[in-house]
């Protein structure tokens, strides 16, 4: 009788893509709160999703609204204010608790100073599931009064 190999469960990975705006979209308002929405597959408790604004090429992330909504059919969508014209990239992050834990450490004030290095670096448990690139222009428009005041 040959042998049986035991049977280890394996949790499929996280993933996840931005569906709005469309990758390349050149009419991106700002300053303006852009409303980014989604899918996500797997998303393991405790963890949230996030999105990531950044401005060009400069080498900072700006953490979006804690409040991203997922659907029970794996839809999602989530605020940041684009408060500058120009190229920006959205980044989708699966923040675990612990990535969770880093950015909101006051020590390093990551919500107003911004990350200064991939999200992907604050913990094992954060993982970038999508980015895009997009280009924003200058509209009549502004940010919510609900959007936090770390947006520039």
């Amino acid at each position: 009788m040959p042998p049986t190999e035991s049977a280890v469960p394996v949790s499929p990975q996280p993933g996840g893509s931005i569906t709005y705006p469309t990758p390349g979209a050149a009419n991106v308002s700002s300053p303006k709160t852009l409303t980014a929405a989604g899918t996500v597959q797997h998303l393991r408790l405790g963890h949230h999703l996030l999105m990531f604004l950044q401005f060009g090429d400069q080498q900072v992330y700006w953490g979006g609204d804690p409040d991203v909504v997922v659907s029970p059919a794996g839809r999602w969508s989530g605020t940041v204010c684009v408060g500058d014209p120009g190229t920006i990239e959205l980044w989708l992050v699966d923040m675990g608790p612990e990535g969770f834990a880093a950015l909101e450490n006051s020590a390093h004030n990551y919500w107003g100073n911004g990350v200064p290095f991939l999200p992907s670096r604050l913990a094992p448990d954060v993982t970038i599931l999508d980015r895009i690139s997009a280009t924003a222009v200058r509209t009549p428009t502004s940010c919510t009064k609900q959007e936090p005041q770390y947006y520039g």
